[in-house]
């Protein structure tokens, strides 16, 4: 029970604070206007050829089209690995509540992006905050690091979603680095997908749980209403 509420209060507490700052930024009273400002200064201050090649990839690799294609592909390996549904669909949840939640904040606060001049390859005007490409990738790579150890040794769960955090950092960094997003749109993308990550995969699983119990009940007493063998 205590596992339950604690999950409640760090989702709540996420959200709450992405759902404010959204709207400190709508009205234009953004808290992190000189974190922004400095983070993308900085970015713009140091490329290099290499690092832009880098950022490039990473950036491509986990766009909206590919992480929702990595997504079913992961879920696809654990129905075979598994045998049942239960992680698969827990995962496939978990990335798709974030990134809906994502396109709904994004439409609401219409955040314009970093200026054109500071953005590399093709220019991204609008829909800003948050980051639809951390977001995505953070909810995928956490989640699955959170979803496939559950059972796993603290340490090895320990070592598996520091490896995902990493990774999900790297996408970040990456569209700060391109200037097609500001830190504050970064950090509200990370929170939304921890968010879902904490809350997603146990509301499913206690569904999943809840519709198995139901259905079995159900059958027992068809079962005994009509003769047959329990």
């Amino acid at each position: 029970m205590k596992s339950h509420l604690t999950r409640i209060e760090v989702t709540v507490a996420l959200v709450a604070v992405v759902a404010l700052l959204g709207v400190a930024i709508a009205v234009g009273h953004n808290p992190l206007r000189s974190i922004d400002a400095g983070v993308l200064s900085w970015m713009v201050d140091h490329r290099s050829s290499g690092a832009t090649s880098a950022a490039t990839t990473v950036t491509d690799l986990f766009a909206p089209m590919w992480t929702g294609i990595w997504t079913v592909v992961a879920a696809a390996v654990l129905v075979a690995v598994d045998r049942t549904l239960i992680r698969a669909v827990q995962l496939l949840a978990t990335v798709a509540v974030a990134g809906a939640a994502c396109e709904v904040i994004k439409l609401a606060v219409d955040r314009l992006r970093p200026p054109t001049f500071d953005q590399v390859a093709s220019p991204e005007l609008a829909m800003s905050f948050p980051s639809g490409h951390v977001t995505g990738a953070a909810a995928l790579l956490i989640g699955l690091a959170v979803i496939t150890t559950s059972a796993a040794r603290s340490r090895t769960r320990w070592w598996v979603v520091t490896a995902a955090v990493i990774v999900a950092s790297g996408v970040a960094l990456s569209r700060l680095y391109l200037g097609a997003h500001w830190f504050s749109d970064v950090a509200a993308a990370v929170a939304l997908a921890v968010a879902a990550v904490v809350a997603v995969p146990a509301v499913v699983g206690f569904g999943i749980d809840r519709t198995s119990r139901h259905m079995l009940t159900s059958r027992s007493q068809h079962r005994l209403r009509t003769g047959g063998p329990l």
